[in-house]
């Protein structure tokens, strides 16, 4: 669960460097967050499955815009739990 607890502290640093940019994308970010904390609160894996798979493909969607826009974000880092989401979805599989 130290995992879940480092992943709540790096999307809620996020959260707050993306809101003067983007409130929307902040709001997203911090959704994330909240689904992070709830499973180190719970102790509960899927909880850190789900987040991750919303903030690998809300990464994505951001790469895509900032190809089509040239705008970059800090939601772009989120890519960082693709490798998180690639080892928990090979447990449940």
């Amino acid at each position: 669960m130290v995992l879940a607890i480092l992943l709540t502290i790096y999307f809620a640093a996020l959260s707050v460097l993306e809101f003067k940019s983007s409130v929307l994308n902040s709001f997203v970010l911090a959704t994330i967050t909240v689904i992070y904390l709830k499973g180190a609160i719970k102790r509960r894996d899927s909880y850190v499955l789900v987040a991750s798979l919303i903030a690998s493909c809300f990464s994505i969607l951001m790469v895509l815009v900032y190809l089509a826009k040239g705008e970059l974000s800090y939601s772009i880092l989120g890519i960082a739990t693709a490798p998180i989401l690639y080892i928990k979805l090979r447990e449940y599989v």
